[in-house]
């Protein structure tokens, strides 16, 4: 289920192209060493920012609280991490 979904999503990204079937599969789109992690990460994140925490209850006044105080924290972590995700391929 897991393999499925991630490699919905890596096609939907355009990363890989995928026949159905029993002689089917799925492949790169492009050559390995044109594709770098940061293309992977941004296509299997689903749009959420990797380092926001959540609270099952948004009411909670810690998360509040904190998650605009390290906002620009994450920002920043997320910007660095992807500098070397785009260094490998």
């Amino acid at each position: 289920m897991v393999v499925r979904r991630v490699l919905g999503q890596l096609r939907k990204a355009g990363l890989v192209s995928s026949l159905p079937g029993a002689s089917g599969g799925s492949k790169l789109k492009q050559e390995p060493e044109e594709i770098t992690l940061a293309d992977v990460f941004d296509a299997v994140r689903n749009g959420d920012d990797q380092f926001n925490s959540h609270s099952p209850n948004p009411e909670c006044p810690v998360r509040s609280n904190i998650l605009p105080t390290l906002e620009e924290v994450f920002d920043k972590t997320q910007a660095a991490m992807k500098v070397q995700l785009k260094k490998v391929t």
